[in-house]
């Protein structure tokens, strides 16, 4: 089985295309002797060409647990499609991997997973089976904000379907209803001893950010006022533009629901100055962007490169994707990538895509891959067609994804089958946006003071616009960007 890493697919359709007698090779299964573990038997899908077993330097052990740094001492030549590669010493009962890096072998199939005991007994299946898993079922929504007498009923009136479909009656004269009052006005009583007596005595459950700050008072430490929300943007570039520089402190405005004037652009576009007052004014929020970025329209949408397999899903864990397409001069390492469900994997529908697979990753590498030479299959490709590009992204294991994205699927609809290759899709050209915004034209002269223990004067400033917002930088704010 070749070494696909993250990307799991359940038909290797890429397999039979190199059988068809295209020119690149792959290695096809491993074998490993019980009584010679260190005579590794590499089978290739066809015939090797000649010379092939003088380059043992790109031959390689990768892996390992107790037993690592395994080198090839020697490789042999056993057939037309049989190599025995010699090594220096036997491995443990981990999973090692057997890469070549020759240049007649597929990019996908140069590298295959193996075992130096999978000879050994086991009552276990040696045949892994790799499925991604499905989502974990939602549990039911409990507020926990509910802390008085309505908010308590209206919480046990929600979780009644939940629990009992079949009740349906809401009459005040029902037993039910009068034993959900009940519980309500209990669950009232202790909210209030809660609150009064228990909660704020401690540092660890006070509600009341007066008795957090006498808390830290106590210690000598003096809380500041917090920080604003921030979010991810992604900025779309209109189709045929290139590329849009995005400057630090760009407005974003959210929440507009009125037509502004009869020169307001369509959806997704930039606000003409002329609006700006007036956009500001109707806005439901206001971000600023806290570094600029530069957009390119290569960046809206970039396809996951399956290899030309089929029913492919990036597995939790995943810290790595090839992408379809040479965007390494685009993307680089600092920047932000949304890997995003486009399209149900069941139905095929853009409106049936689950809004929770979506995670945005930081870019760690951009590692621009060898084209893909496989495809000259006339339906897929034409003969003298130039090669896809393809470009691997990695990010670190913090941003490891948490949940199975489904890439490319087959879709049963109406007795018809289709296969859709972009269910899930990557998007650059993103920009971490902060709430508030910046006013540099204020008439008062606003000077900061010092903290000090011993201040004892507080001094009153009448601002023009407010409330105040508090832009505290975290420390990798400026570290993530190159």
């Amino acid at each position: 089985m070749p070494d696909f890493r993250d990307l799991f697919c359940s038909d290797l359709n890429r397999r039979a295309l190199l059988l068809e007698g295209f020119n690149p090779n792959g290695i096809d299964y491993i074998e490993v002797p019980v009584d010679d573990q260190k005579h590794i038997q590499v089978h290739f899908l066809k015939p090797l060409i000649p010379g092939i077993q003088e380059h043992e330097h790109l031959f390689r052990i990768e892996g390992g647990v107790r037993t690592r740094n395994i080198h090839v001492a020697k490789v042999n030549r056993i057939g037309d499609t049989h190599l025995e590669v010699v090594v220096d010493q036997e491995g443990d009962f981990s999973t090692y991997v057997l890469a070549i890096d020759h240049p007649s072998l597929d990019a996908p199939y140069s590298r295959c997973e193996f075992r130096f005991k999978a000879g050994c007994p086991s009552r276990f299946d040696c045949q892994p089976r790799q499925e991604c898993p499905p989502p974990s079922l939602a549990q039911p929504l409990i507020d926990y904000m509910a802390k008085d007498y309505a908010s308590f009923r209206q919480a046990l009136l929600d979780l009644i379907p939940t629990m009992i479909p079949d009740w349906t009656d809401r009459h005040e004269a029902d037993l039910g209803m009068a034993l959900v009052e009940l519980l309500a006005y209990v669950g009232d009583h202790l909210s209030y001893y809660q609150d009064a007596v228990a909660n704020e005595a401690y540092l660890e459950s006070a509600r009341r950010r007066t008795s957090v700050r006498r808390h830290a008072r106590l210690i000598d430490y003096r809380m500041h006022d917090g920080v604003s929300a921030r979010a991810f943007v992604h900025v779309e570039v209109e189709e045929g533009k290139g590329s849009l520089c995005i400057p630090e402190n760009t407005v974003v405005l959210t929440g507009i629901q009125e037509p502004l004037g009869m020169q307001m652009p369509p959806h997704k576009t930039l606000v003409p100055k002329s609006l700006r007052d007036e956009a500001l004014d109707r806005a439901g929020a206001v971000f600023e962007t806290l570094f600029s970025i530069r957009a390119h329209e290569e960046l809206n949408e970039i396809p996951i490169h399956t290899w030309h397999n089929r029913e492919c899903c990036l597995s939790p864990g995943t810290t790595s994707v090839d992408l379809a397409g040479n965007v390494a001069g685009k993307l680089a390492p600092g920047d932000y990538l949304l890997l995003e469900e486009i399209v149900s994997p069941e139905t095929g529908l853009g409106a049936d895509a689950d809004p929770n697979h979506r995670q945005i990753v930081l870019v760690t590498e951009v590692l621009p891959k060898k084209p893909e030479e496989v495809i000259t299959d006339p339906v897929r490709r034409n003969a003298g067609d130039p090669s896809t590009p393809v470009t691997r992204v990695r990010w670190a294991e913090a941003d490891a994804l948490r949940f199975p994205l489904c890439v490319a699927a087959t879709i049963q609809s109406g007795g018809n089958t289709r296969f859709e290759t972009r269910v899930s899709v990557a998007r650059g050209n993103l920009t971490l946006v902060d709430h508030g915004r910046t006013i540099s034209d204020e008439p008062h002269k606003v000077s900061r003071l010092a903290a000090h223990p011993t201040l004892r004067t507080a001094q009153q400033i009448p601002l023009r616009e407010g409330p105040l917002g508090f832009r505290i930088p975290f420390p990798e704010e400026t570290a993530l960007r190159p």
